[in-house]
């Protein structure tokens, strides 16, 4: 599947974020780790799913439907496209400034999901999880304006639940918000993007 953006819209993204980022930091404020079995680690397992059609359901409750109770094709190509997108600038960010995750630096840490060594050992900066929620969380309040801001707050927090996963320090998931943000707007302004 391929996404909106083209090789040189990908690389006027990355661009606009290419400086270093900055130092990595731990759990500040409400990023505290949550403690396994709580309803936060929960919340952090289940945002783990990016994909469509599963993923629309990270919405349901601020839109006040169940996104998965029938096909929506159209809905599922946007997400698709969007997160095909999140993931090649995403993978070109962290070819520039590596970083090594939590759970690689602190073998101690358990992370929400399963992983194997690749993961563990993929760049943490930026979150990939927050660049696809946040370009997702874009999305749906564009198409639900009446619910704009609780709907990219949402996106915000399928990023979050990276940190509170263990997967990614929270800078990742900021610097992967204001991404998210920015490839949003570039695929809005493609043709395709448009007509879907």
């Amino acid at each position: 599947v391929t996404g909106y953006l083209d090789d040189g819209s990908l690389d006027s993204v990355v661009d606009e974020v290419r400086e270093p980022p900055p130092a990595p930091t731990f759990w500040p404020g409400d990023l505290q780790p949550a403690v396994e079995g709580t309803d936060r680690w929960w919340l952090a397992i289940a945002h783990a799913e990016l994909r469509p059609p599963e993923a629309a359901q990270h919405f349901d409750c601020v839109l006040g439907t169940r996104l998965a109770e029938k096909p929506r094709p159209a809905l599922s190509r946007l997400m698709t496209r969007l997160l095909a997108d999140s993931d090649a600038v995403t993978r070109r960010l962290g070819a520039l400034h590596p970083r090594r995750r939590p759970i690689a630096v602190n073998p101690e840490l358990q992370p929400c999901q399963r992983t194997d060594a690749a993961t563990r050992d993929s760049p943490s900066w930026p979150a990939a999880g927050a660049v696809a929620g946040a370009a997702y969380g874009e999305m749906f309040a564009a198409l639900a304006p009446d619910q704009a801001e609780a709907l990219k707050v949402r996106g915000y927090d399928i990023g979050r639940s990276r940190a509170v996963c263990r997967m990614n320090w929270t800078t990742d998931v900021d610097d992967g918000i204001r991404v998210g943000r920015r490839l949003y707007a570039r695929a809005t302004a493609t043709p395709s993007f448009a007509a879907d």
